[in-house]
């Protein structure tokens, strides 16, 4: 997944993706005069590295994905009430 930022007077981009490992990273390269400039840019490494598998978001609808995030994280961290309010 891509996302641009104006930092200051230039533009930035973000490439998000999962190295061999399964980890998630960042890739960032900042001081492009043109919001095109860092499209350009962005789009030219996707372009070279098909090897960065992007971090897409999931089918999983979010109330699932909650329900199993709660379970995982949080059923013995927290106290019993407040994950019952969770």
């Amino acid at each position: 997944m891509v996302s641009y930022r104006k930092r200051g007077n230039v533009w930035q981009y973000e490439i998000s993706y999962k190295d061999q490992f399964g980890k998630y990273k960042k890739l960032r390269k900042s001081g492009f005069q043109h919001k095109s400039e860092a499209i350009l840019a962005a789009s030219q490494i996707q372009i070279e590295h098909p090897n960065l598998s992007s971090a897409k978001s999931s089918e999983e609808p979010l109330v699932s994905y909650y329900k199993r995030w709660i379970v995982i994280f949080k059923k013995n961290v927290v106290s019993k009430i407040t994950y019952n309010k969770w």
